[in-house]
């Protein structure tokens, strides 16, 4: 299927505002494919302290509840997450502690609304039911697609086998990288401190995202010799444009 426009894939065909107070928010939109506007409520609450801490949703009379915490934000939007179904989704998006943000789908099933896991980072629609999330890896920000499994509806990241990064750096201690990206590979190369390195692709270990020391990445000197590390390994030996620096 040929991929949306990034505009028209991100187009909200309705969406609500929910503050951090209790809200009951209605809209209607076609959920099941049939023709016909199906009609949907949200009804958050509060803890007291201005936090969600949870959310119902009714669709056509039936209802699931959804917890939340530490959540500020929630948006409410109707969107088609594969436009050859012929129905559309209710996007859960919510913004909570340190502005992570994070989004459920809501699909109305057979014994009524159903939602999926939670996707974090800022998310587009790329077509054919796939769904892509920047997130941000520390000093780098990584594009992951995701497909959504109808019987578990849970997100299925869909990997691969290296992320580009091309991010120069500069070594400030002595780096010995390795041969592969396993622990106890073969060195491969050893590094004197001020050396110039591009750190070249990233084979995230966490499919959930964020910074993760386990994470391998391969590393190159202008010389051309190339190795692989752990970040946890390097983190404090290559300066790096860390988020805040």
């Amino acid at each position: 299927m040929a991929q949306l426009s990034s505009c028209f894939a991100l187009a909200l065909l309705a969406a609500t505002p929910l503050l951090a107070n209790p809200s009951d928010t209605l809209l209607y939109a076609d959920l099941n494919g049939d023709a016909k506007p199906d009609t949907i409520r949200v009804v958050s609450t509060a803890d007291g302290y201005d936090v969600l801490n949870g959310c119902t949703i009714t669709i056509n009379g039936r209802a699931i509840g959804v917890p939340l915490e530490d959540i500020y934000h929630i948006e409410i939007a109707v969107r088609d997450l594969d436009a050859g179904d012929h129905q559309q989704e209710l996007f859960l998006t919510t913004t909570g502690a340190s502005d992570v943000v994070g989004h459920r789908v809501v699909r109305l099933g057979r014994g009524g609304p159903v939602v999926s896991n939670s996707l974090f980072g800022s998310i587009s629609l790329v077509g054919d039911g796939v769904v892509q999330v920047q997130q941000w890896m520390g000093f780098w920000s990584i594009a992951r697609n995701y497909r959504l499994d109808e019987e578990s509806m849970n997100w299925q990241e869909l990997p691969q086998e290296l992320y580009q990064l091309n991010t120069a750096g500069t070594t400030t201690k002595p780096v010995t990288l390795l041969s592969a990206h396993e622990p106890k590979a073969k060195p491969a190369a050893k590094l004197k401190p001020k050396t110039e390195v591009t750190i070249v692709g990233c084979i995230p270990t966490n499919p959930t995202g964020g910074t993760q020391g386990e994470d391998w990445y391969q590393i190159k000197t202008a010389t051309g010799a190339t190795g692989w590390l752990q970040l946890k390994d390097f983190r404090d030996k290559i300066t790096l444009p860390w988020q805040g620096s």
